[in-house]
């Protein structure tokens, strides 16, 4: 069944309607496009030669930042994009007291001088049509990093010296 769900960003309340499942999944698709690659290489940044296990264990360092950005930018294709912002406004009203206004109708007046509100009902709109697969992947990654830190060579132990009882003299 899809979903409303409503959320206030800066003096605006949105109400995100989700998408049908094949835009859904067809958004999903164009994104992943965008989006993987680019994290492939900030993943590589920080693994060095160690694959996902040493990635998995490193912090997110700006190396791993500057580099997924980078990748992201380099595929970005606008006309994408403004059709991904288009789908996900038309199914995005703002809310005015009872009136419910069409985000997709008014979007050039709505936005102008708010590219940080822009941004940020972007960023809401793709929670809630993909929220459940991002949530399903941030545990996964989760499972996956306790995993490799589980495995993780542990630093060894201080020693006294000393072997066996040591109540004994020699």
């Amino acid at each position: 069944m899809r979903q409303a769900t409503t959320r206030i960003i800066g003096e605006h309340t949105y109400e995100v309607r989700q998408l049908p499942a094949t835009p859904a999944y067809l958004m999903f698709l164009d994104l992943s496009k965008m989006v993987a690659p680019s994290m492939a290489a900030g993943v590589a940044s920080v693994a060095g030669g160690g694959g996902l296990a040493q990635a998995l264990e490193a912090e997110l360092n700006g190396d791993f930042l500057l580099r997924a950005v980078e990748g992201l930018v380099d595929r970005l294709d606008n006309a994408k994009v403004q059709s991904i912002i288009q789908q996900l406004a038309n199914h995005t009203a703002v809310v005015i007291g009872e009136r419910k206004l069409e985000l997709a109708q008014q979007f050039e007046v709505q936005f102008a001088g708010r590219i940080g509100e822009m941004f940020r009902w972007l960023a809401f709109a793709l929670e809630v049509n993909f929220g459940d697969f991002l949530s399903v992947l941030k545990d996964r990654a989760s499972v996956a990093l306790q995993a490799a830190t589980a495995k993780a060579p542990q630093s060894p132990t201080t020693s006294s010296g000393q072997c066996g009882d040591s109540s004994r003299s020699a």
